[in-house]
């Protein structure tokens, strides 16, 4: 219960940072007239508003559980990965090129787009630590295994151009390498759930279409050796 306490406040205060800023930037719209920089400004800060809000409302809305995580990494992963993700996002944006900006929120834009694409899919099997809920192959599951993950990773891509900072650079990274790791652990669970997940990991790159990070495992004979 307390790590997920712990992953659900972490949500909350870079929502609610991110909330405060858009609000900031659309005030600045009203009293200063409209300007590309301050709706770029409000419309990046809208997105990840919404993608951080998306992931806290979810996290309470979940179905039980049919495979509990019992391995301490299946725990401590879930809240390693948030915590870099909720700092990524608590940085202030800085005064960018026009073009950078564009970049930055573009990103942020079809980053979030996508999460909610794939969370339509995904639904109350959405999991935090490495509990199994179900399994999903259908939609954005059909391109790549774990989609959400791609969805945060183009959103956070997107925030850490615009902050911009050696530490959201840094925890950006962090967070990606320790999210990879996050996903071979849920992988493993899946395995021992549902034997045809195998056959599904053979077939089906992880994070990027036609992109492989390592060699997937095979997929199972017909005499099941």
């Amino acid at each position: 219960m307390l790590p997920m306490t712990g992953i659900a406040l972490f949500y909350a205060l870079a929502s609610f940072g991110w909330w405060k800023r858009m609000l900031a930037d659309a005030r600045e719209i009203i009293d200063a007239g409209f300007g590309l920089t301050p709706l770029l400004a409000t419309i990046h800060a809208l997105s990840t508003a919404l993608f951080f809000t998306s992931l806290l409302i979810i996290t309470f809305t979940r179905k039980q559980p049919i495979h509990r995580e019992r391995r301490l990494k299946g725990w401590l992963l879930p809240v390693a990965v948030t915590a870099a993700v909720s700092i990524t996002g608590m940085g202030d944006p800085r005064e960018l090129p026009l073009a950078v900006s564009l970049v930055a929120t573009a990103l942020v834009v079809f980053g979030m787009i996508f999460t909610l694409y794939a969370l339509r899919f995904l639904g109350r099997h959405f999991g935090v630590v490495s509990d199994v809920r179900g399994l999903v192959t259908n939609g954005p599951y059909a391109w790549v295994r774990h989609p959400l993950y791609a969805g945060e990773a183009i959103t956070l891509a997107g925030v850490a151009i615009a902050v911009a900072s050696p530490l959201t650079v840094f925890m950006f990274v962090l967070s990606m390498f320790l999210q990879v790791w996050r996903a071979r652990t849920e992988e493993e669970s899946l395995r021992t759930v549902f034997p045809e997940y195998r056959d599904y990991a053979a077939r089906t790159p992880m994070l990027i279409p036609g992109f492989r990070f390592s060699r997937s495992p095979q997929p199972a004979s017909a005499s099941g050796d």
